[in-house]
């Protein structure tokens, strides 16, 4: 429940704060992170400093351990749209995904660096962890409230998308905007882009329930998503104990990993546990990293230079999260389950980076930050059904076998087992069904970039 909140906290709020700064700028959004991130772990932190006896909490203490991550989500969610969303406006189309994926980056690497900080200068020490996470999210919140504005583009031919974005920023407060020429602006020069803007025609509200494209874009973000909450990151604090230490594990595959583990070692160390738990962390946040930014780069490679709309981004990402499913279903030791987290890691980041493009070019640019946040509430759908799946079927297989623990040699007390010692078999059922989600994903992103490509040879 605590770490459904945070999640919900993200998505749930993505409409509103899609909103705010397509209106009114990124200010609102960013003091507003500054708040809800830093009362978050802040709040997490006294609740954990406040609760004496380890696994004695009581029910007000479970819902202010909710409120709390639930907050955390709200200002995340604020601080991507309000250093996001100045990016797409403050760049040329051809440019545009590439700097989008490279700031989108850094959401994915977080988890890398605070995992590395919490290893070398927090060993066993939560409480000053969840107070340099307060400090660490929030202080560049407040920073970017005074740095981030959107810079006009250089007026560009009338009806063009640079020149209709010059004119909608000239209607927004002008502390919002820092002018990127001097007061005589320079004569309009020829667009290089000779193909039609796709972002001509602005939707937002309920024109976008009406549109084919919003729901496409709706169940792939939906289907990826889901698949990548279910095996995705989350923070998790270790009991302390006489080996008190501190890691970061994620959602499943951090499972997976266990469970792999305990299959074969010989005696069980939930030491050696973590170790292989944090390693998927740092893997998965790494290659998400690179897939972010590899996918800005390549889809606009494939519009500017090659003539593709980049919605053919949309079969590669869902090609790539099919694999990493695959990869789960095939690997059954813990020494190559890096594999999965790779391949799954490389896949979500590119979703990551490519869906925000894709709103643009479909639904145009001065409302883009409330489409997306509509498409973002889709992942509360199938990432808490396949989050709750997995979880019912690691419980159906949670009878430990006789002949595993045998293998598991002598147990001190802080060594626990998993409750399941078959290995992949604990939890392969789960990944049958998001393999046959992601069947369906290709074949959707498959039509949605078919349908694409007829329509600018239409438009040509």
């Amino acid at each position: 429940m605590i770490g459904l909140a945070g999640n919900i906290g993200v998505y749930s709020s993505a409409p509103l704060w899609g909103k705010v700064v397509d209106a009114y700028g990124p200010r609102i959004p960013l003091a507003s992170a500054f708040v809800l991130l830093f009362s978050g772990y802040f709040g997490i932190r006294s609740i954990y400093l406040r609760q004496p006896v380890v696994g004695q909490a009581s029910d007000a203490t479970v819902r202010a351990l909710i409120a709390c991550n639930f907050l955390t989500g709200v200002g995340g969610n604020a601080g991507l749209n309000g250093a996001g969303n100045p990016v797409v406006k403050s760049f040329p189309d051809h440019r545009r995904a590439t700097v989008t994926g490279l700031v989108m980056a850094g959401f994915g690497l977080s988890a890398f660096i605070y995992s590395s900080m919490a290893r070398v200068f927090f060993p066993g020490d939560t409480s000053s962890f969840l107070l340099t996470l307060a400090i660490g999210t929030a202080s560049p919140m407040i920073a970017g409230y005074f740095m981030i504005r959107i810079v006009p583009l250089p007026l560009a031919p009338s009806g063009t998308e640079e020149g209709a974005l010059i004119r909608r920023v000239d209607t927004q407060d002008s502390s919002d905007s820092t002018p990127l020429l001097s007061e005589e602006v320079e004569p309009p020069q020829p667009s290089t882009d000779r193909r039609p803007s796709d972002s001509s025609h602005e939707m937002t509200g309920w024109n976008l329930t009406k549109n084919i494209n919003f729901w496409t874009l709706f169940a792939l973000f939906s289907i990826l998503s889901g698949t990548g909450i279910m095996c995705e990151k989350r923070p998790e604090i270790v009991r302390p104990n006489g080996l008190t230490f501190q890691t970061l594990d994620i959602n499943n595959v951090g499972t997976m990993s266990q469970i792999l583990y305990a299959k074969s070692a010989n005696p069980y160390r939930d030491v050696e546990a973590a170790k292989w738990q944090s390693a998927q962390v740092s893997t998965i946040s790494v290659v998400s990293f690179l897939g972010r930014v590899c996918m800005g780069v390549f889809s606009d490679y494939l519009k500017s230079h090659l003539g593709l709309p980049r919605s053919y981004c949309l079969v590669i990402v869902t090609s790539l999260m099919l694999v990493s499913q695959i990869n789960a279903t095939i690997v059954d030791t813990v020494e190559h389950l890096w594999i999965v987290s790779a391949s799954l890691g490389f896949a979500y980041g590119s979703a990551a980076a490519i869906f925000p493009i894709l709103c643009i070019d479909w639904f145009g640019l001065a409302h883009f930050s409330e489409a997306m946040g509509y498409i973002a509430l889709s992942p509360l759908i199938l990432g808490n059904i396949f989050s709750v799946m997995f979880g019912r079927i690691l419980d159906a297989h949670r009878t430990l076998d006789p002949n595993a623990m045998s293998n598991m040699g002598s147990l001190v007390d802080h060594d626990r087992p998993p409750q399941c010692l078959s290995g992949k078999g604990c939890y392969v059922q789960a990944l049958y069904v998001t393999i046959a989600s992601c069947f369906v994903a290709v074949a959707l992103s498959t039509w949605a970039a078919w349908r694409d490509r007829r329509r600018l040879l239409a438009m040509s």
